[in-house]
């Protein structure tokens, strides 16, 4: 029988990584410590994301490599292999054509949108989430990335979202995204958009 091999890891489960770690938890620890630099630099606008369309999945994938290229190889682009987390499957890579199809055509409608509320907002942003979320495209960094996706489309909206502020607005989110549910996350949206004076 044979072992199925990652291609994206080192033979001691390690993702092969630009810096040549092969300790997990140090790499977790320098992964984080650079994203999480990157992910400020954009919110902060040091660093400005230069994109055609920001309501596009091509831009989705562009912020994942801007916030993994010094770590990654394959940032920025869809990972070749099924994943789960506990017992959530994600979406097939063999789906992600018909996914991002999806995804673009839920965008445009949100940026052609005339967003009057944190209501009007949630309501688009919901479905997108929870897509997202289920379709988890990336060998790794995917809610970082999404994360900072979704807040620079507020952010253009004239937003804020924030999940920082209450733990129980992040585990509203976080529970939206296992149950993997349109009207739950547009609901936990609701809680943790603001809009921007």
């Amino acid at each position: 029988m044979s072992k199925f091999i990652d291609p994206y890891k080192q033979e001691n489960g390690t993702l092969k990584n630009k810096l040549e770690i092969t300790d997990c938890e140090v790499l977790g620890q320098r992964e984080h410590e650079i994203v999480t630099l990157n992910v400020l630099d954009y919110l902060i606008g040091a660093k400005k994301l230069t994109v055609r369309d920001l309501y596009q999945v091509s831009s989705y994938k562009k912020i994942h490599e801007l916030l993994f290229n010094e770590i990654y190889d394959w940032a920025g682009m869809f990972r070749t292999v099924e994943i789960a987390k506990g017992e959530s499957q994600f979406l097939s890579c063999t789906r992600f054509d018909y996914a991002e199809n999806d995804l673009n055509k839920k965008l445009i409608a949100l940026k052609n949108a005339t967003i009057k509320s944190v209501d009007d907002l949630a309501k688009h942003l919901g479905p997108i989430v929870s897509d997202i979320n289920y379709m988890h495209p990336f060998r790794e960094g995917n809610g970082r990335s999404h994360r900072l996706f979704i807040s620079l489309i507020c952010k253009d909206k004239g937003y804020e979202w924030n999940l920082s502020n209450k733990k129980q607005k992040y585990n509203s989110y976080f529970q939206a995204n296992v149950h993997d549910d349109y009207e739950e996350m547009i609901e936990a949206m609701k809680e943790t958009l603001v809009k921007n004076q």
